[in-house]
Order: C-alpha cells, then sequence, then structure tokens
C-alpha cells in the first residue's frame, strides 16, 4: 500500500460588488475594491490525533520547526552518522536528508508500507507507521521541539464613530476579511477629527503566549493568546479587550467587553468587534480593530 502527501487545495471565486449609492451624507473615504473572497474545497494535512489506515498502520500528522530535514546535517548539508566520530569526515552519508532518513537515523525503524514525508510550506511532518514505532516518533520530536517561540506584535485601536458612519461600514465590512481599508479611512478622518480616535493599544509578544496592558488613565485592558501558524502567513489570536473598568462596591464595573477569537491574516487590519455607545446624547458606535505582525524568519 501506497501512500501519497495531501496538500491543502483551495478554489476561490470572486463576487464583485457595486458602490455604496451616492447621498447626500458626508462619506468616509474607503479605499475599497468591494471584493468577497469565498473558499471551497480546502483539504488540510493537519491531523494531529493518530489515525488508524490499515491493519497495524497509523497514520499522524506533527507539527515541527523549519530545520527538521537538517536535523542531522553536516555544513555541507549530508546527513551524519550520530554516533560517528566528529573528526572522521568519511563517515558522512553523502546523500541530501530526507523525512525517513533523519528519522531512521535516530533509531525510527521503516518497513514495507512505513512513510515519512515533510511539507515545508506548513511545517509539518507527515508519518506512517505501526503504533510502537509512531511512540518512537513522538518522543524524538519531542526532544527536538518544534523551534524558537517568533516574536508576534498585537496592535489594537479603538475609534467612535457617528450613526452614518456606522451604517456605511456595516455596508462595506460585509464579507470582507481584510478590513485595511475601513481601518486606513477611519485613521484619516480622526486626522480631519470627523471620527475620534479613542484608544490605541499595542502588545510585544511571541507566539503562543497570553500577553496583557492596561491603560490606567480610563481602566482600559486589552489581553491577547495569539499563535502564528506553521507558515508564518496567518495567526490564531484570542483577545479580551475591557473598557472603562472603574472600581464599585460590588467589584469592578466595566462599561464594555469584547471576547473575539479569530484567524488573521499577517499586517491585515480585522473588526474584532463594534456595539453603541451607552448614554450618549446621539446614536455613536465604536469599533475595535486589530492587527497582527511578526518579523520573517531569519
Amino acid at each position: 500500500m501506497g501512500m501519497k502527501g495531501r496538500f491543502a487545495i483551495a478554489a476561490f471565486f470572486l463576487v464583485l460588488f457595486s458602490g455604496c449609492e451616492e447621498s447626500g451624507e458626508e462619506q468616509l473615504q474607503i479605499d475599497r475594491e468591494f471584493v468577497t473572497v469565498h473558499e471551497e474545497g480546502l483539504g488540510t494535512i493537519r491531523f494531529f490525533e493518530p489515525r488508524e489506515i490499515g491493519e497495524g498502520l497509523w497514520a499522524k500528522c506533527f507539527a515541527v520547526p523549519p530545520s527538521f530535514p537538517s536535523s542531522d546535517q553536516d555544513p555541507a548539508g549530508n546527513v551524519v552518522d550520530p554516533f560517528a566520530d566528529p573528526a572522521d569526515h568519511s563517515r558522512a552519508k553523502r546523500i541530501k536528508p530526507t523525512a525517513e532518513s533523519v528519522l531512521k537515523d535516530a533509531g525510527i525503524e521503516f518497513g514495507e508500507n512505513h512513510f515519512a514525508r515533510y511539507y515545508p510550506s506548513d511545517s509539518a511532518l507527515v508519518v506512517v507507521l505501526p503504533m510502537e514505532q509512531m511512540e518512537l516518533v513522538e518522543a524524538y520530536l519531542s526532544v527536538i521541539g518544534s523551534g524558537p517561540a517568533r516574536p508576534i506584535s498585537v496592535y489594537a485601536e479603538i475609534y467612535e464613530v457617528e450613526e452614518a458612519f456606522h451604517l456605511q461600514l456595516q455596508r462595506t465590512l460585509s464579507g470582507e476579511a481584510d478590513h485595511t481599508p475601513e481601518r486606513d479611512a477611519l485613521f484619516e478622518a480622526a486626522k480631519r477629527n470627523e471620527v475620534a480616535l479613542i484608544e490605541a493599544m499595542a502588545l510585544s509578544t511571541h507566539s503562543g503566549m497570553r500577553s496583557k496592558t492596561e491603560k490606567g488613565d480610563d481602566g482600559a485592558l486589552l489581553e491577547t493568546d495569539v499563535v502564528l501558524s506553521a507558515d508564518g502567513s496567518t495567526a490564531d489570536l484570542v483577545l479580551a479587550y475591557r473598557e472603562n473598568q472603574r472600581e464599585a462596591q460590588a467589584g469592578v464595573v466595566e462599561d464594555f467587553a469584547v471576547d473575539a477569537s479569530l484567524i488573521i491574516e499577517l499586517g491585515d487590519y480585522v473588526v474584532a468587534g463594534s456595539w453603541k455607545v451607552a448614554e450618549a446624547e446621539t446614536s455613536r458606535f465604536r469599533y475595535l480593530i486589530v492587527k497582527a505582525e511578526a518579523p520573517p524568519e531569519s
């Protein structure tokens, strides 16, 4: 029985929408092409629990560091006997490393119908082995780890807008994953004093770490838990935003709270939440907009 690697396949369909209808009201200058992207048939090789695929055979996907295929290489990129005398260069195997050769050098046994393949675009290793050998793979990978945690920065901005701008934003944001055009329009409008930039917060952390920042003047709090994807293009972002915290007899009172779980493209702004301002003289709304950025891997 053979097994081929499974690749992520995405089909994209573009649906073009007409622009907003003209009206006599002042409008935000949103530079958007009104394109909605729908994804269908998106496959994945990310199955992190073992799957039985045949009698005595199991398959599993492991997240591994980008350096995984070179775990046992010499400076020239050749696989090296880990037990050889470092000075004995004649014992280096003059072949390019593969996922299977790296695991074999770690003591994993491969027989008929056994399989190991590394997918660099996902930093993923797919292995097909008997369970006892799969457990040895798990033990080996737990030692080498998944690589150092990458630094990542999260930015959050709070804008307050009047009802006309709110209605416009609800139209243009609908169905869009990247909200950068709306954020840029709000930022420019804030410089013209047409909308209010209530808050700007930033967190510098590492992938997989929980971080928190708090503004002492108004009690605003932002807490994030962010994890970069294997290919470093997206981030899973869980955030909690608390606005205008203040002490009261019964404890801490919050005027508003946003809890969100997002998958975002690095560098893109995304609206994490919007709400109506309580007790405002006129209808006004606030928008929490976030962005994550990470430096490229060296």
